[in-house]
């Protein structure tokens, strides 16, 4: 799902498969609505709203950790206009990378 605003920067696109008869949302996908980079988007309202109101709203997100995370994290940075975060976790990836 939060994949999708990566490949399409529409970040209506979700309406496509989130409507008001939805049950469960399956978030596909290296980024989740749980991690720090992933909860600006629209379709990760859902999970924002259950997060909340749920007994863990105290436990913070998830940052990145891994590589593939940080490469995940990067890109996110970059469509949301987060150049200079951006830019220092393309580094982190990189030497992370070697």
């Amino acid at each position: 799902m939060l994949k999708n605003e990566l490949a399409f920067h529409d970040l209506s696109k979700y309406k496509n498969t989130i409507t008001d008869s939805t049950i469960l949302i399956h978030y596909t996908g290296v980024t989740k609505p749980w991690h720090t980079w992933g909860i600006n988007y629209p379709a990760s309202q859902f999970f924002f709203n259950s997060y909340i109101h749920s007994p863990w709203k105290d436990q913070p997100l998830k940052i990145a950790e891994k590589r593939t995370e940080l490469q995940e994290k990067y890109k996110h940075l970059f469509l949301q206009h987060k150049y200079v975060h951006g830019l220092l976790c393309l580094i982190k990836y990189k030497l992370l990378k070697k």
